[in-house]
């Protein structure tokens, strides 16, 4: 049986419209809203467990204390500002309120398939590198897990929460806020061309993702991060936001399991 041309037509829109779609805030802010509560829930129910708190990430702090000079504070406020932007974002676009289940089903698919490539990279780099532990530099991200945890089960947890904080966070920090502001410096103030803002936003934030991390030591490693950064910063201007952070999530789960399990079959 064939295809009809009005068929056709509409297999082609609802690809384009796909692609669109998945790049609005409000669909973004949705497909979102789970980890983002996965990520504050499962943090209180951390402390309450433990009796401490989770090891810092450095882009949660860095927008504390920013609004932290206006004397806005809360526990919840990095969460909050996220929410915030994006809802913002949407009422200045005025994109449709619907929100579209199978729309982040497809987002999922998207986002697995987007880790593939830098696992891939994380893996020829650190063999390149003759790395002790295969996957010990792709927990990029976490930030020293295990150093305030004291067992393996809070250690596996904290290594889970903070896989989701630093995709969410980071990718707040470093690619929504700062390639918008990089490029407003670039383009806006000093009246350079479009492309050579575009070019120094996703630079110079990549290079900003790869100095806040602690574990970046060496050229080689900053690199990777650098290079890390260069990949995210370019899947969030063409897939949008939410695509990027559930690719960031992802691959410092994978990152962090990888971690995990090694160091339990040394043991």
């Amino acid at each position: 049986m064939t295809k009809t041309g009005r068929q056709a037509q509409g297999e082609v829109g609802s690809l384009t419209s796909y692609w669109e779609r998945t790049q609005w805030p409000f669909q973004g802010l949705i497909f979102l809203l789970p980890l983002i509560l996965l990520y504050e829930i499962g943090t209180i129910l951390y402390i309450r467990s433990y009796g401490e708190n989770l090891p810092n990430l450095r882009a949660e702090r860095l927008l504390s204390e920013f609004f932290n000079l206006f004397g806005v504070s809360g526990v919840y406020l990095p969460g909050l500002i996220l929410v915030v932007v994006l809802f913002c974002w949407h009422l200045v676009r005025r994109d449709p309120w619907k929100p579209e289940p199978k729309l982040y089903f497809f987002m999922y698919g998207e986002a697995i398939l987007l880790t593939i490539p830098l696992l891939v990279f994380a893996a020829i780099f650190m063999r390149e590198q003759n790395m002790v532990q295969a996957m010990a530099l792709a927990q990029a991200t976490t930030e020293n897990v295990a150093q305030n945890t004291i067992n393996v089960a809070q250690t596996w947890q904290a290594g889970m929460l903070l896989s989701i904080g630093a995709g969410i966070y980071e990718e707040l920090v470093y690619r929504l806020i700062l390639i918008a502001m990089i490029h407003a410096l670039l383009v806006d103030l000093l009246a350079l061309p479009p492309f050579v803002g575009a070019i120094g936003a996703v630079l110079g934030s990549s290079l900003a993702f790869a100095w806040i991390h602690p574990t970046a030591t060496s050229l080689g490693i900053f690199s990777f991060y650098t290079a890390a950064g260069v990949y995210f910063a370019m899947i969030y201007l063409s897939r949008g936001f939410g695509i990027v952070v559930a690719t960031h999530v992802l691959y410092d789960i994978i990152a962090v399991s990888s971690v995990y399990f090694y160091n339990m079959m040394g043991d």
